[in-house]
């Protein structure tokens, strides 16, 4: 595994870093790594995302509430409802 060493952090940053650190009764390397890993997950799991819809290109999809209101009143019409 490699290291990464990080310079110039905001004092205030440092210290929630520190206090995340002390409230999860982990170290403060530990939570900084925690959490670069979920902040990366996070990117990784948009960029997929991102993947998804454009491979949809320009089509666009209807409303699901007309559908389901159209077929509720034909329901409704059917039946002899109000």
């Amino acid at each position: 595994m490699g290291d990464i060493t990080l310079r110039n952090i905001d004092d205030a940053r440092l210290q929630t870093l520190h206090e995340l650190a002390s409230a999860t009764g982990r170290s403060p390397e530990e939570e900084g790594r925690l959490l670069l890993e979920q902040a990366l997950a996070n990117q990784e799991y948009w960029a997929r995302v991102r993947r998804f819809r454009e491979s949809f290109g320009d089509k666009t999809f209807s409303d699901s509430v007309d559908i389901i209101r159209e077929m509720r009143d034909e329901r409704t019409e059917q039946l002899g409802g109000p």
